[in-house]
């Protein structure tokens, strides 16, 4: 398995107004050059557009330690959240003080109201609650997702009952259904 890298650089509260209006520049994956490329080559590109940036190409382990992400000491990561298709899993992103909100936003009131749908039986309940902190949230703006990684699924015609789960239980999550066509 592969060293896990996540690229951590800085820039000013402009730099990412103006990425948010011209986009990000595209970098294709072919010119990249493999992992020790891809760096580099996105900070250039950067560059190109008037934001200057320092790199640190840093291991999963440092990135997500205690020193890392978590701690707050940073102005720009790519990273990936992965949860569950239930919204529950983002009650630790996004609650004031969750163990996964490395962001340090907190909005107490979409706290309690995530909280609450998090203990609530009640499916209707439920959705309001979650549709009432994602408003709170929006206004906000605490991160802007630049992607959603695509989960692809690709198996022979003769396997029947693979279906694909976009959370991070997998593709295996229903092995007991697959079988041979007969």
């Amino acid at each position: 398995m592969g060293e896990a890298r996540d690229l951590v650089v800085s820039l000013t509260a402009d730099d990412v107004v103006r990425l948010v209006h011209e986009g990000l520049p595209r970098v294709d994956e072919a010119e990249l050059g493999g992992k020790a490329g891809a760096g580099p080559r996105r900070v250039v590109a950067l560059r190109d557009r008037g934001i200057d940036i320092t790199a640190n190409s840093l291991p999963a382990n440092v990135v997500f330690g205690p020193s890392g992400i978590p701690s707050g000491n940073y102005d720009l990561a790519d990273f990936a959240w992965v949860t569950a298709p239930d919204p529950s899993g983002f009650v630790p992103i996004w609650s004031c003080g969750g163990p996964s909100n490395y962001l340090h936003y907190c909005n107490r009131a979409a706290t309690r109201l995530l909280d609450a749908s998090n203990h609530e039986l009640n499916p209707t309940k439920r959705a309001k609650e979650i549709a009432q902190a994602d408003a709170l949230m929006a206004k906000d703006v605490p991160t802007i997702p630049l992607y959603s990684r695509p989960n692809p699924l690709i198996w022979k015609s003769t396997v029947v009952g693979m279906k694909n789960n976009p959370s991070n239980t997998g593709f295996a999550w229903n092995i007991e259904d697959w079988h041979w066509k007969s």
